[in-house]
């Protein structure tokens, strides 16, 4: 039998990270596990199956969307209650090695090309 002391991990105790997700995935797993019945906690499978119906219908932007709906509810019914949940806006990103949100480093797009600082004089 394994002997752990106090400063060593206990396994059914695993810490958890945050879970980072974008806004509109959040809102929208927010609105499912809001109309859900109580006790409900299959939330996850009801995204996966509008992803799913998205697929079917060849509409690939709108299921990756609801896959990313269904991965952020599933994280959340699998995670420990005082999990923290890190919401990114838009121009944001998630530092790991920091532990917080950044603006995003990817330059804008002005009219589908990048933005360019011109060196005409």
């Amino acid at each position: 039998m394994v002997d752990y002391d106090d400063d060593d991990e206990i396994p059914d105790q695993p810490e958890w990270g945050p879970i980072i997700v974008q806004r509109p995935v959040y809102d929208e797993g927010m609105k499912l596990l809001d109309a859900a019945p109580a006790g409900e906690g299959d939330t996850f499978e009801t995204a996966r199956g509008i992803a799913d119906d998205h697929k079917a219908a060849g509409e690939k932007d709108k299921a990756e969307h609801w896959y990313a709906v269904a991965v952020y509810l599933q994280s959340r019914a699998c995670a420990a209650a005082p999990v923290k949940v890190v919401v990114l806006e838009d121009g944001e990103e998630w530092d790991q090695d920091r532990g917080k949100k950044i603006k995003s480093r990817s330059r804008k797009k002005v009219n589908g090309s990048k933005k360019v600082k011109s060196t005409k004089k």
